[in-house]
């Protein structure tokens, strides 16, 4: 079993193909496709899986509820973007297709601690002590020139 993290899949949005230069059609199901393919390539079924915001932007609850269902991973635990529909969120985890959600979470794999957020922070609880933040929203866009010098990682599809 491993464990990984991403963001920002934009499940939906045709046009996130051309913003961030994605390497498929611009029609929702070339990029939902493409989305799945990735995710499964690196996400096995026994695996854990944090998502740090933005499934999707502008599908109704069942296609979402499909395409969550077509990535890898035994527990998913989303954190909540700007453009995810915090009901679909709510709705995905009453039917037990993701195993939690939140808008922050604390996590402690050993020897490591993260903290794991949609926005990027300047500050995190332990974040001068080497706690790792997690975030999501860019899109690769700070190509780790973050202002400050702390342990901080985007985990968006399109930074990877």
């Amino acid at each position: 079993m491993s464990i990984w993290f991403s963001s920002d899949y934009h499940f939906g949005h045709e046009k996130v193909q051309v913003y961030c230069n994605r390497p498929c059609e611009p029609t929702k199901e070339s990029v939902n496709a493409w989305i799945v393919q990735q995710h499964n390539s690196v996400v096995g079924p026994k695996d854990d899986f944090y998502f740090n915001g933005d499934i999707s932007l502008g599908l109704d609850y069942d296609s979402l509820a499909e395409q969550v269902s077509l990535l890898n991973g035994k527990n998913k635990f989303f954190i909540i973007g700007n453009h995810d529909n915090i009901k679909y969120i709510q709705r995905l985890y009453l039917e037990r297709i993701i195993s939690g959600y939140d808008y922050y979470k604390e996590l402690k794999i050993k020897p490591n601690n993260f903290v794991m957020s949609h926005y990027p922070m300047f500050e995190w609880n332990r974040g001068h002590h080497g706690t790792i933040m997690l975030h999501g929203h860019t899109h690769g866009s700070y190509k780790g020139n973050y202002p400050f010098k702390r342990k901080i990682i985007d985990t968006g599809i399109d930074g990877h």
